[in-house]
């Protein structure tokens, strides 16, 4: 992913944290990285497609891992066991507010 592109959906992230969803504009993104807020309209149509591209960014490593969890070689309840820590370890993060408060 393109540094710029990374630098809005953190930007993004961090704003619908503190400001919540709706609250947050696409020029609100816009001043915090730096563009013309029509510039922004190169990387993003609106600010759902920000959220969703930084869901998937983030909802990546945490399936990955999930995967390996549930396939690896260990009794179920273990591996059921290590899935929920892994979920809660994950929200739990400061990190992944935006997605415990999805």
């Amino acid at each position: 992913m393109p540094a710029q592109e990374a630098a809005i959906l953190d930007a993004g992230a961090r704003l619908f944290v503190e400001r919540g969803f709706a609250a947050t504009t696409l020029a609100d993104i816009a001043d915090e990285v730096g563009l013309a807020r029509s510039s922004l309209y190169r990387y993003f149509p609106d600010k759902e497609h920000i959220l969703l591209r930084w869901f998937a960014r983030e909802s990546a490593p945490l399936a990955a891992r999930s995967t390996e969890i549930l396939d690896a070689d260990r009794p179920p309840l273990d591996r059921i066991d290590a899935w929920v820590d892994l979920q809660l370890d994950y929200v739990a993060e400061p990190a992944h507010t935006l997605g415990a408060q999805l």
